[in-house]
């Protein structure tokens, strides 16, 4: 009895202290953003362009335009005894030049993870294609950030 009580007393305390998360607002922010250039890697490119276009369209006079320059690397960390590599490291490097109010920033953001080499190689092009896929949710939420901040 008393630790059902202690139970509904601590999820009482914890559902009113505050806590949102961090990109909770990102999709109400008054901005828009114009890619007037893309350079690098095209499978990745295209998933951070798919990442931003939510805010291709919207109304607002608050427009940054923006060039994207990436990179994708796989970097061998080990080889198994018959030479085959076992592990690599993916990183994804994106600079975004950006212009806004007749002003140039520059933010270069970076992704990174250790993979384990599968010997299916359509299993591994698949768990890539996702890892390219969540490198580029993490960079369009951290660039939304840092447009926030300019």
């Amino acid at each position: 009895m008393h630790k059902a009580i202690f139970k509904i007393v601590i999820f009482l305390l914890l559902a009113q202290c505050g806590y949102t998360t961090v990109y909770k607002n990102t999709q109400d922010d008054d901005i828009k953003i114009v890619i007037t250039n893309f350079k690098g890697d095209k499978e990745f490119n295209n998933k951070l362009n798919s990442a931003l276009r939510e805010y291709f369209n919207t109304n607002t006079k608050n427009e940054f335009k923006i060039d994207v320059s990436s990179e994708l690397t796989r970097k061998i960390i080990s080889k198994d005894a018959k030479g085959k590599v076992a592990n690599f490291e993916l990183e994804a490097t994106t600079t975004f030049n950006i212009k806004h109010n007749q002003k140039d920033f520059s933010i270069t953001l970076n992704e990174l993870l250790n993979v384990e080499n599968v010997d299916d190689s359509f299993k591994q092009k698949k768990y890539e294609t996702i890892i390219k896929r969540n490198f580029a949710e993490s960079m369009k939420e951290k660039l939304i950030l840092k447009l926030n901040t300019l």
